[in-house]
């Protein structure tokens, strides 16, 4: 109740929540004007609400820079790319990296979370009483499109929460979307798995990852909302890039602490 009450004060003087210690990571790529607006919807609610730092690398073959929001906050970069699909487990890492501060938030372009849920994740981490934070229960919502145009005028959480009922339930199970890590214990847990390419499985391997290992995983009570958007790359590139996705989470289940350390010490990623 006391976070509760603080943000409340917060918002109605309009002052920013303090997250200078952490840094959200957002890669992102343009394949279509809904990706775009969710984008800016996420970017101009973080800045909102929150005084915190956002890196943001878009990839592909043009940047789409002069239609970004731009804010202090915000560090933009670009990097070509001509593949066809969105390789986010390497673009996740190569924002890790680059990090200079302890905390990080891995977090897509397409989902919001409640402030409250947000600045209870940051305050275990800087509280040492998590290595990692789901920021949610597992419930994520499908917000609609009507939602969604609203929220383009007006950065309301409390017009997301009241439509609740409206929105499609995707899943109880939601282990993706934002993920609040101490960047040390990231790095030293293998990053995000890079031989999985698309989407599809990198999420719930690396949460397997981190329950392996005995990190401390928490989560936090409350949902996470997911923009609508068209899918052209939501997925793997063919067959065999789901294949290889599954064989990556079987792989990563069925290995004894000792053999999944050894096999993080053999990813080329972690060396660079």
């Amino acid at each position: 109740m006391i976070i509760h009450g603080l943000i409340y004060v917060l918002i109605m003087n309009k002052e920013r929540i303090y997250l200078k210690d952490i840094t959200f990571l957002i890669p992102f790529r343009l394949d279509s004007v809904s990706r775009l607006e969710n984008l800016n919807i996420i970017l101009s609610y973080l800045t909102t609400y929150f005084d915190t730092n956002i890196d943001l690398l878009e990839t592909g073959i043009n940047s789409s820079v002069d239609y970004i929001l731009r804010h202090d906050s915000i560090k933009y970069t670009y990097l070509y790319s001509e593949d066809q699909y969105f390789y986010h487990t390497l673009y996740n890492n190569k924002l890790l990296l680059a990090v200079t501060g302890d905390y990080v938030v891995i977090y897509d372009s397409d989902v919001i979370i409640s402030p409250v849920q947000i600045l209870e994740s940051a305050n275990l981490l800087r509280k040492d009483r998590a290595d990692f934070v789901l920021p949610h229960n597992g419930e994520c919502y499908n917000v609609d499109d009507f939602t969604k145009r609203m929220l383009k005028q007006k950065l309301s959480l409390q017009l997301i929460n009241e439509n609740k009922l409206f929105y499609y339930l995707v899943t109880k199970n939601c282990f993706g979307g934002c993920l609040f890590a101490n960047q040390k214990k990231f790095i030293a847990a293998g990053m995000d798995n890079e031989n999985i390419k698309g989407w599809g499985h990198e999420d719930i391997e690396r949460i397997k990852r981190i329950h392996k290992l005995g990190l401390r995983l928490s989560c936090i009570d409350g949902p996470i909302y997911h923009l609508p958007h068209e899918r052209p790359n939501s997925s793997f590139l063919d067959e065999q890039s789901a294949l290889s996705s599954y064989v990556q989470y079987f792989k990563t289940c069925s290995s004894s602490p000792t053999e999944l350390r050894n096999i993080i010490n053999e990813w080329t990623w972690i060396h660079i």
